[in-house]
């Protein structure tokens, strides 16, 4: 067993009479160990590595004891701001549709509408008029039958050229006009237990005018 002087605490040879670090004499047949008041000398990483284990094993046990919900709080989140992303893109397709929808395409829907449903309030909307306003292009015997509107081409009249271009279609609307296309339309029959027929074809000039798409009051046959 390993004698260590009572003074200084350094490892001393069995049976030195006197410490060679200090001086100190070493009392006969007496030992010092591990377990005398004074700290031995221990291996350099002897602390540090029982200080890593002790670490190492509270790690474990925390990890062993953790609550299992700790774990959901990570997946829900994730889950969340996939959510949020697909909302948002979503939102976003949804507006880039809005804008960037056929703006003229409107007042037709709302004329087949009208005529569909025998509606003249709607009929007068969509060419920017009052109800009861005289509608001369549309025939009366459209009203209430099943009819649809098939638009077959649009024409975007140039900014320059607006004015010219609608006037020569007699529109009323067109020192108004902000935009406009020239739409060639086709109007179907669709009769119940027959076949569908076309029964009339216009171009028809649809303009834009204080903020709204409406069809030029002029709709000549095709």
């Amino acid at each position: 067993m390993n004698n260590y002087c009572m003074k200084c605490g350094k490892q001393i040879k069995p049976g030195a009479k006197f410490c060679p670090f200090c001086g100190e004499k070493i009392p006969t047949n007496v030992q010092q160990n591990v377990q005398s008041n004074r700290i031995p000398n221990v291996p350099p990483n002897t602390t540090a590595n029982m200080a890593s284990n002790m670490m190492q094993n509270k790690a474990v046990h925390a990890a062993k004891t953790r609550p299992v919900w700790i774990y959901l709080i990570p997946v829900a989140a994730v889950l969340a701001l996939v959510i949020i992303i697909s909302l948002v893109i979503g939102i976003g397709r949804k507006t880039a549709s809005v804008i960037g929808s056929k703006g003229y395409e409107k007042p037709i829907e709302m004329l087949e509408e009208g005529i569909q449903e025998d509606d003249g309030q709607l009929k007068a909307k969509a060419f920017g008029m009052e109800e009861g306003a005289y509608l001369p292009y549309v025939s009366s015997w459209h009203d209430g039958s099943d009819m649809r509107i098939d638009i077959k081409s649009a024409e975007k009249i140039e900014k320059d050229e607006l004015e010219t271009e609608l006037s020569s279609y007699n529109v009323q609307q067109a020192e108004e006009a902000t935009d406009g296309y020239i739409v060639e339309v086709s109007f179907v029959a669709t009769p119940e237990g027959k076949d569908e027929y076309e029964v009339d074809a216009y171009l028809m000039p649809v303009i834009k005018a204080d903020g709204d798409w409406i069809i030029g009051y002029t709709v000549i046959g095709g």
